[in-house]
């Protein structure tokens, strides 16, 4: 469906935009960015190293998705796009893995833990506050928290951001969301967010269409409080495509916006949630408990380049795929806190998928320059692997029992500890009619498995006065996950792999000295047993892929100069390599790719901040990031330049009403930021400059 389609949900939410009551305007606070902190919260309680941003930060900064907000953290790499659209996004957190290795919680439900993690779908309309974690953070979620974790806060039910947003763009692009609170009958407390989108490119074939609810409700209920959410989303997507690595570097005969994807190509995506939590005080603390359910549908149509564009004959495999995934998550703990020198929660949660997918898979010509309509080819008779049909049916549940605790136990040191026992148990069923196959009755693998998970920090006070505050911290985590599942459109090869593992260490120090805050750390993860994704047949398939070892040195520097002025500096010095992976290059033949670097994985990461002015009256914000060269293969033969992009917004706040023009990107960089896990050696390049100007309405 083409995004300049407006559905009759599009026009309900923007009707719905518009239906508000009318409360105080803008707040006038300083704006303090990327707070390091050690939270206290429950998904965050095991005490290692956190970076929040609130809502007034990203105003301030002008942040418009998820991505926006990682590039406040000193050390993230984020890139938008990739095989899950122009809507998706690679976090970045520690390099350039694969987005199933994150976390990503929303209003304490983890989302996609047992598959993939759908970034494409958040929207920061009505959030409040964003909690990030560079690296593992296995307790209380487990395995979903295999490299970091991203964290997501709603106002609560009966608070709201109280405003609208309106905005233009570049390519069409147009946008409106509204956050309002609702009366409030008989003690209960409700609110509505509500989001409704177009998003257009420089790829005239590319687009996204958004249209997105949430309602969040809670009323007493016996000595404790009842909470519901209810969210609904229809995502509508156009992809784009990625660019051939060549020898020499990218392909000069693919253009840079050329789009290469089938007639009618789409990733649509429907997806409506259900959450229910109490919350009951208790003697010295609280038991809370809480249960989610998730029904998503996606319908794909995607296709990817196999031979040089214009050669002879077919060029391009494509599929189809229609899924269809049920998830739920439970969860019940109990806290209990002893005076101000300990506490300790106690757990039982478990994630539950159940999922199935039809592909076809089809071989077809891509068209001079991409631009044009394309087809698949008429003689399609299956013998060659195409036009065959394919079912895969996955069923997972990830449990577990968890403890954590803080102790004080001197007054300048903190020692945090946490300890998850994992159960994991899978279900997978495949089957394809492909006649030419000598067995082709369906197949059903299973796999159990237990395993520990453990964190643990050692925090030091070592100096605290008037002027500021200097903290030494050591921190260490060992995690797993079963390898995720992506319904790979080739059921024959969705063989079921060994489970990951992350070991990390984290050494550092921050400090507060007046105006400036500061931070530096060193950290290594080593990944064992990792997933990678190669072609087969020209469709992808995943394999264990060996061990790698993610170390860096992070800088961190907040400086404020007044009530006005801010400036922020954060550098990243990264070593990421392979330790063992015997990769097939296109030959066939095994290459041992021991001490190379992980492709498209900056060495060094540099970024710079400038704001001046308050949330009333003018305010600007110019930020520039450096990206290192990096290397675009496994085999480390192709390596691009580094280079630096610019964001920039400008705004103004009446008492009322704020109108703002950022830009993104404006130099208009064009480099390859991403890898995609279908198209076999093929990356995606950074999106193209963007300006918006929009318009807030305090409500």
């Amino acid at each position: 469906m083409s995004c300049n389609t407006t559905s009759r949900l599009h026009q309900g939410l923007l009707l719905a935009a518009f239906t508000s009551l009318s409360l105080p305007a803008w707040a006038d606070e300083p704006v303090q960015l990327g707070q390091i902190m050690l939270s206290s919260e429950r998904e965050a309680s095991s005490g290692l190293p956190l970076v929040v941003i609130d809502a007034d930060d990203m105003r301030a900064w002008g942040t418009a998705d998820l991505a926006d907000v990682l590039a406040l953290v000193t050390g993230t790499t984020p890139a938008r796009g990739g095989d899950a659209g122009p809507a998706g996004l690679l976090p970045g957190l520690t390099g350039a893995r694969e987005a199933d290795d994150y976390l990503l919680v929303v209003d304490g439900i983890p989302l996609g833990g047992t598959t993939a993690p759908p970034f494409e779908s958040v929207s920061l309309a009505d959030v409040k506050q964003i909690v990030i974690r560079r690296g593992p953070d296995p307790v209380v979620f487990g395995s979903a928290a295999f490299a970091g974790a991203i964290y997501i806060y709603h106002y609560p039910a009966g608070e709201a951001s109280q405003q609208a947003d309106l905005s233009l763009g570049s390519h069409g692009s147009r946008s409106v969301d509204a956050s309002v609170t609702l009366p409030s009958p008989g003690g209960l407390q409700h609110s509505l967010s509500v989001t409704a989108s177009s998003q257009g490119y420089g790829d005239p074939r590319a687009s996204v269409g958004r249209d997105q609810l949430l309602y969040r409700a809670s009323a007493q209920a016996g000595s404790g409080v009842l909470s519901l959410d209810v969210s609904f989303l229809d995502l509508r997507q156009a992809p784009l495509s990625p660019t051939p690595v060549t020898e020499g570097g990218l392909d000069a005969g693919v253009a840079v916006d050329s789009n290469q994807n089938p007639a009618g190509a789409h990733l649509d995506e429907h997806r409506s949630q259900v959450n229910l939590d109490y919350s009951l005080p208790v003697t010295g603390g609280s038991w809370q408990s809480s249960a989610a359910f998730v029904h998503t549908d996606r319908s794909a149509l995607q296709g990817f380049l196999t031979d040089a564009p214009d050669a002879a004959g077919d060029d391009a495999i494509g599929y189809s795929q229609g899924t269809r995934l049920n998830e739920a998550y439970l969860d019940s703990h109990w806290y209990r806190q002893w005076g101000t020198t300990f506490d300790i929660s106690l757990g039982v949660n478990a994630m539950y998928g159940n999922g199935n997918a039809h592909s076809t898979s089809f071989d077809y010509r891509a068209s001079s320059g991409g631009r044009a309509p394309m087809h698949s080819s008429d003689d399609d008779d299956g013998d060659d692997g195409s036009g065959i049909a394919a079912y895969s049916h996955d069923w997972r549940v990830f449990s577990g029992l968890y403890a954590q605790s803080h102790w004080r136990f001197a007054p300048d040191f903190n020692l945090a500890l946490g300890l998850r026992e994992n159960l994991t148990d899978e279900r997978r069923l495949t089957a394809d009619g492909d006649d030419s196959d000598e067995d082709d009755d369906p197949s059903l693998q299973t796999q159990r498995d237990t395993r520990l998970s453990e964190s643990a920090l050692l925090e030091w006070h070592a100096w605290e006065g008037a002027q500021g505050s200097v903290t030494p911290y050591v921190a260490y985590t060992n995690s797993f996950q079963p390898a995720q599942f992506d319904f790979s459109p080739d059921p024959d090869e969705a063989v079921l792999l060994q489970p990951e593992t992350a070991r990390s260490w984290q050494l550092g120090v921050r400090g507060i000295a007046e105006a400036l805050e500061w931070e530096l750390s060193a950290a290594r993860v080593d990944f064992g047993d990792a997933v990678v994704t190669q072609a087969v047949g020209g469709l992808p398939v995943s394999r264990n892929g060996g061990s790698d070892r993610f170390e860096d040195v992070d800088l961190d520097l907040d400086y404020r100069l007044g009530r006005d002025w801010q400036l922020k500096f954060g550098y990243e010095y990264v070593d990421a390599r392979y330790l063992d992976y015997n990769f097939v290059d296109d030959d066939g033949d095994n290459v041992q790719l021991a001490g190379r670097r992980l492709p498209l994985t900056p060495q060094s990461v540099m970024s710079m901040g400038l704001h001046y002015g308050q949330l009333s009256g003018f305010s600007a914000a110019l930020s520039a990031e450096y990206r290192g060269a990096r290397f675009l293969d496994p085999q480390n033969q192709v390596r691009a330049g580094a280079f630096t992009s610019y964001d920039c917004l400008f705004r103004y706040g009446f008492d009322r009403i704020a109108v703002y023009v950022r830009g993104e990107n404006l130099t208009d960089r064009r480099d390859p930021v991403a890898a995609s896990e279908i198209g076999d050696g093929q990356v995606y390049r950074m999106l193209g400059r963007f300006i918006q100007l929009g318009m807030s309405i305090a409500l």
